[in-house]
């Protein structure tokens, strides 16, 4: 029978997990060592946050949870920064760390974390390995929770006298999530929305993921109406586009990006998830948003249709007709987004 630490490198290989990033300490090598005889790449960081980081970039390119690890006690409070990143940056991430024996956890004090309470505020969910289901099971689920809207990082901790045990524990019970809130309802009212708005703009985020480019430009091609991006997305339509009114930097502090904004009396969203702004304009505006997990939160309450974005995009833009900004206006601001740079500024 497979050891723990075999059994997890067997899901994450099947998982199609490729690399996995940190820094190596005694409690955590037998992990790396299965995970290298599943043909896993171990590639050594100078610091655990720097490792979470390279792992969540990974993730966000190939679309499969990056991976990281970390021993125990100061070797996982030195992972938490990176992890909180990814947490904050809606990135798909599996960060292990060690945990000190079973045996002894009630007693033993050196280098002793609560590493659930540690990780809790900045994963989706913290999980305890070789407790009573299969670590192979638990692995996949976490792997599954971490691509779920919204995407981020599952932490899951081996205590290190488990790693080399054999691994018999119960499958893990099946998921029995409830469905999703309907749409079809919401997408009507978010067409009548912009039926009545004379000027509005589609702000498009990190929600829309490359496969949703074809389908968020079906729908603004049927609208004419102008778009911003976020940093996040950049490249999903092409800024040469005619209708391309500047990127919504994180901060959304650039003049001429907040005065596009406020000419709006409509703005529609396509993935966006506020994260990516420091300040807080997106709940002064009238916002209609179309994303695969609510994003209301305080005062930002849009009218969301949640769901696939590419179906509901392609579902809106059966219902809407054409509404273009007058002339002169998307001219100006399409001005103001591209101007040139100024004195003493490179091009």
């Amino acid at each position: 029978m497979a050891t723990h630490a075999e059994v997890i490198a067997a899901a994450l290989a099947g998982s199609g997990v490729e690399y996995s990033f940190g820094v190596p300490g005694g409690e955590v090598l037998a992990l790396i060592d299965a995970c290298r005889r599943a043909g896993i790449r171990f590639v050594l960081a100078g610091h655990e946050s720097s490792a979470a980081v390279m792992a969540q970039v990974l993730g966000q390119i190939r679309g499969v949870p990056g991976v990281c690890l970390a021993t125990l006690g100061p070797g996982a409070t030195n992972l938490v920064t990176g992890v909180a990143n990814a947490f904050l940056d809606r990135a798909p991430l599996l960060a292990f760390t060690a945990q000190i024996p079973g045996a002894a956890l009630a007693t033993m004090s050196h280098q002793r974390v609560d590493l659930n309470q540690l990780f809790a505020p900045v994963t989706k969910r913290s999980v305890p390995l070789g407790t009573e289901t299969d670590s192979g099971e638990a692995v996949r689920d976490s792997i599954k929770l971490a691509l779920a809207p919204r995407p981020g990082p599952v932490h899951l901790a081996l205590p290190s006298d488990l790693a080399l045990q054999e691994c018999n524990g119960r499958p893990a019970a099946a998921d029995t999530a409830a469905a999703g809130p309907g749409a079809a309802g919401t997408l009507a009212e978010i067409a009548a929305r912009i039926h009545a708005a004379r000027r509005p703009l589609a702000l498009i985020g990190l929600g829309a993921e490359p496969a949703t480019a074809a389908a968020v430009r079906t729908l603004l091609e049927r609208l004419e109406v102008p778009f911003l991006v976020t940093p996040k997305v950049k490249g999903l339509i092409p800024e040469n586009h005619p209708r391309f009114l500047g990127v919504a930097t994180g901060m959304a502090i650039d003049r001429d990006i907040v005065e596009t904004v406020r000419a709006a009396d409509l703005i529609l969203g396509l993935g966006f998830d506020p994260v990516e702004a420091d300040k807080t304009w997106f709940a002064d505006v009238p916002v209609v948003a179309l994303d695969s997990a609510p994003m209301s939160e305080g005062d930002y309450r849009p009218l969301e249709a949640i769901g696939d974005i590419a179906t509901l995009a392609a579902a809106l833009a059966a219902m809407v007709e054409p509404h273009p900004w007058p002339e002169e206006l998307h001219a100006a601001r399409r001005t103001a987004a591209t101007r040139a740079a100024g004195p003493g500024l490179s091009p």
